[in-house]
Parts: C-alpha cells; structure tokens; sequence
C-alpha cells in the first residue's frame, strides 16, 4: 500500500510538472506570437501613416484601418483603465466616469441629429453636381477637358479625368507643364492645340481658373452651362 500511494505521489508531481512546462511553452509562444503580431500591426500603422501624409486621398484607409490594426492595445488600455478605475466597483471614480459617458452620449446624438437635420456635402466649387447633371449622358462618355481641381468630382462619378491629383503617379512626360502654360497663357492658341491634341469633345472649368476666360474666345467651342462657380463648354463642328 505505502509503494502504490508513492507510486502515485510521483505521478502526480510528474504531470504536475508536465503541465507547468506546457503552460509555461504555451505563454512564452504566444508572447512570441504577440510580438510579432504588434510589430506586424506598427509596420502597418507607419505604411499608412506614410501614405496619408504623402497622399491626402488615402487618409481614408489611414481612419478605417488604424484603430482595427490597434483594437487589441486599445482594448488593453481600456481594461487597465478600467480596472484602475474600479469600474465594475463602487470606486470613488465610477459617478464622474458615468457622467462623462453620459455626456459624450449625448453629444454624438447631437451630432447625429445635426447631419440627419442638415446634411454634409462639398462645396460647389469642387463638387459641381449641378453643373454636371446639364451635361448629356451620351457626352459625359467622351472625352473631357476639366480644371485641375475638379477632378475628383469627375473619377467620382466614373468619368475618365484629363487631369487630376494624380499628378506623380499617371501624369507625366511633361505633361504637367504643358497643360500648365496651355491654362495660363494670355491667348486662347495653345489651349486649342493641347484640346485638339487630346480629342476633347467638351470642358468643365472653375469659373476662377485661368483657362476659364480663355474658353469664350475658342473658336468651334459652346457654352453649355455657366453658374458662379463652374462653366461647361462642348465642341460644335
């Protein structure tokens, strides 16, 4: 009887240790794991740091992706805040930390209510809806000359651009600069060349562009729509 029970005292330590070893490998890979994860998730954060600050356009991922890659940190702060602030106790904190819930609440209705009451939109000097919709379908699909700040208006709405912010990736050879002086020049010759040379069969410009007066004297070109902010113009034989 006295072996068996010794017999079984060491077993039981054995497993004992076993098991310890394991947990203490289970932790140290998942440390191991998390390591590599949270330098995975910071190389990430700095790519798109990167490309927001180099390029406006991607801003947008920047916002969305940022806080899913840093939801387990965040969550992690937010427990030891949490517990440092004896929230799930009747800590001296909880009544204030209540409040500013409650307030914080009641600010983002605010704002909700706000955009519901009155909707955000672009202003219409880069967001011409109006100016666009004066436009036939069948000659929105031909090729435009537009004003370099309406651009994003026109991918937007799926119409292939002549210019936009894309400048250093799609527009080159040049092409900047001669599109450029073509805009800027006193007389109408080289912005008639540079449309004839790209088959343009009508033109969107902000009404503040230079190129803006230099439409008016193109011969064999119409005016199709004017407001203060935008004119639109086609090609007539």
């Amino acid at each position: 009887t006295a072996s068996h029970l010794c017999r079984m005292a060491c077993l039981s330590i054995m497993q004992r240790r076993t098991t310890v070893r394991r947990d203490k490998e289970s932790r140290a890979a998942e440390s191991h794991g998390r390591t590599h994860t949270d330098h995975d998730s910071a190389f990430l954060r700095s790519v798109l740091t990167y490309a927001a600050v180099r390029h406006d356009r991607f801003g947008m991922f920047f916002a969305l992706v940022t806080p899913i890659v840093a939801g387990a940190a965040l969550v992690k702060v937010m427990r030891n805040a949490c517990r440092r602030l004896d929230l799930f106790q009747d800590g001296p904190y909880l009544t204030k930390l209540g409040m500013a819930h409650i307030t914080s609440a009641g600010l983002a209705l605010a704002g909700v209510a706000m955009l519901l009451l009155k909707p955000i939109s672009p202003p219409e000097r880069v967001f011409p809806v109006a100016a666009l919709d004066s436009v036939p379908a069948a000659l929105q699909q031909e090729r435009v000359f537009n004003s370099y700040n309406l651009g994003g208006f026109l991918a937007y709405n799926n119409i292939k651009t002549f210019i936009d912010g894309r400048t250093d990736q799609l527009f080159l050879g040049g092409f900047i600069t001669r599109t450029m002086e073509a805009s800027s020049a006193a007389e109408p010759g080289l912005l008639a060349v540079l449309l004839d040379d790209h088959g343009a069969k009508w033109a969107i410009v902000s009404a503040t562009e230079p190129e803006a007066t230099l439409f008016p004297r193109l011969p064999g070109w119409q005016l199709l729509h004017q407001d203060p902010t935008t004119q639109i113009y086609k090609r007539v034989p």
